[in-house]
């Protein structure tokens, strides 16, 4: 594309990073059909008609991942309760039923990992719900981690429609 990337790093500071790049600006009127129909929001693996698939806990504390999440489950036909740290989380599930949690590893107050171990332990359904890990961290140590919790599964951000439907495909009945 013609730019150029660097790096400077200073160890225990911090690290810049530079990406350049030549692109032509886009006059008003020839505005890109991406930029008025986010990808995250348009995907077409998506777009089915709703019908009632059941109930989801999104345990989340981003708030534009949280309405990309939801936007896209809702379009699958969940019903959606948001949770925005590990504690609403783990309240959420010990007071209603869900049939899947999408569980964060990094939050405030408590962890996805944490939040998992406690689910696990409320009397019920609790230990037998899928927890599917939904988190920017994919190394595999993240993954094993996980899965250590307790979690079911895991999905890597930025979550992708088709991926999200398999994932609930193996861990729910709809």
């Amino acid at each position: 594309m013609g730019g150029h990337i660097s790096v400077t790093s200073t160890p225990g500071v911090g690290s810049c990073f530079e990406l350049w790049l030549p692109l032509p600006v886009a006059e008003p009127d020839e505005t890109p059909a991406a930029a008025t129909n986010p990808p995250h929001l348009s995907d077409p693996s998506i777009d089915t008609p709703p019908h009632k698939a059941g109930r989801v806990l999104v345990a989340e504390d981003h708030a534009i991942n949280q309405k990309v999440i939801q936007t896209m489950l809702e379009r699958l036909g969940w019903d959606v309760t948001l949770a925005v740290n590990g504690i609403e989380a783990v309240q959420a599930a010990n007071e209603q039923v869900f049939d899947l949690v999408l569980m964060d590893m990094q939050m405030p107050e408590m962890d996805g990992l944490e939040a998992t171990r406690r689910i696990r332990q409320l009397p019920g359904a609790g230990a037998h719900l899928p927890i599917v890990a939904l988190t920017a961290n994919a190394m595999q140590s993240d993954r094993e981690a996980c899965l250590a919790a307790g979690m079911n599964d895991f999905l890597p951000k930025p979550l992708n429609g088709q991926q999200l439907k398999d994932c609930l495909a193996r861990h729910c009945r709809a």
